[in-house]
């Protein structure tokens, strides 16, 4: 299972290359993740698990001003020149 999840990440890594990323979808990405992470501390098992992977991929757990002003620093060239390494 997780061999067909990382080929399938991959795959969607690989059409970036070919494909143009639109604004429009990379703003709506961007609202999605957004509402995600505003909505992960709904329960106390889905804030453990959102401070989790924080602290696995972060070093520590994040300030949500922080996520989303991530989020909101992608750009059309990152994410291009993200799927071209």
């Amino acid at each position: 299972m997780a061999y067909e999840l990382v080929e399938a990440i991959l795959s969607e890594l690989r059409l970036l290359k070919f494909e143009e990323v639109t604004f429009a979808g990379r703003d709506r990405c961007k609202r999605y993740l957004k509402g995600s992470l505003m909505l992960s501390p709904e329960s106390s098992n889905s804030r453990m698990a959102h401070l989790a992977k924080q602290v696995v991929f972060l070093g520590c757990p994040a300030k949500l001003e922080y996520l989303l002003e991530s989020v909101d620093a992608v750009s059309i060239a990152g994410i291009q020149g993200f799927s071209s390494e």
